[in-house]
C-alpha cells in the first residue's frame, strides 16, 4: 500500500521492494498537483544499498494525467547508477 501528498511538501517515505532480501531503503517524496489540475507528479529519492553493500541514490519521476477522452497516462523516469530508465503506461476508458 502505498499514499501521496499532493502539498508540494517534501515527507519522507519507506519505498516498496519486490525483494524480500533487500535491506530497508530510505525515501524523500514530494508531489504536487498540474497545474491544470488534469493530474499530479511525484519526484522521489530513494536511499538503498546494491548487493555488494554500497550506497546507492535512485531518482524517479512520476506524472499521472488523465485526458479529456477518460484516457490515464502515467509516465516514468527513472535514473539509477545503471542508467536512467523511461516507462510510460496509457489505461484507455471502454465506453
Amino acid at each position: 500500500k502505498d499514499s501521496f501528498l499532493l502539498d508540494g511538501k517534501e515527507a519522507e517515505f519507506t519505498p516498496q521492494s519486490g525483494n524480500p532480501n533487500a535491506p530497508p531503503a530510505k525515501g524523500k517524496r514530494t508531489g504536487a498537483w498540474l497545474p491544470n489540475g488534469k493530474g499530479f507528479f511525484l519526484e522521489e529519492v530513494v536511499q538503498t544499498k546494491n548487493p555488494q553493500g554500497e550506497d546507492v541514490t535512485i531518482n524517479v519521476s512520476r506524472k499521472w494525467t488523465q485526458w479529456p477522452d477518460g484516457t490515464i497516462s502515467i509516465e516514468t523516469i527513472q535514473e539509477t547508477p545503471r542508467g536512467t530508465f523511461n516507462n510510460k503506461r496509457v489505461f484507455v476508458k471502454k465506453a
